[in-house]
């Protein structure tokens, strides 16, 4: 019991120290702090020519895409006078499907305002329920 005990008044003082409430002792030192840059991911730009599939059932819809993108999806835009889907990442990249819209979809697509988009290849695949935005 002694040892547990003495564990956890090591684990408190290291935390008083990280913190500055506490000085270490004569012949303890700190443990470092680990200062990590933060680095922005590139994402994919341009054009996409890769597979892509768009579902639509019940105003639910779904949007496959054969990609692995190198940053997380943040949402999807669909830009109605020029007829492109593009789906933008969280570093702020900007990624075009090449996808033309059917017209029978575009009815259900002007409702909705999530979707699931699932990006990845072959047998590894990743969801995203994104925000969707319709630009006129």
């Amino acid at each position: 019991m002694t040892a547990l005990c003495q564990n956890v008044k090591t684990l408190l003082k290291s935390f008083l120290y990280k913190l500055g409430v506490r000085k270490p002792e004569t012949g303890l030192s700190p443990p470092d702090p680990v200062i990590q840059e933060e680095t922005r991911k590139h994402g994919t730009t341009g054009l996409l020519e890769v597979p892509t599939l768009m579902l639509c059932e019940n105003e639910k819809v779904v949007v496959i895409v054969d990609h692995d993108f190198m940053d997380f999806p943040s949402w999807v835009e669909w830009d109605v006078k020029e007829s492109k889907l593009s789906v933008v990442q969280m570093g702020g990249d900007y990624a075009e499907l090449a996808l033309n819209m059917a017209g029978h979809h575009a009815a259900t697509v002007m409702r909705t305002q999530r979707l699931m988009l699932v990006t990845g290849r072959f047998d590894r695949r990743n969801g995203h329920y994104v925000s969707f935005i319709v630009r006129d």
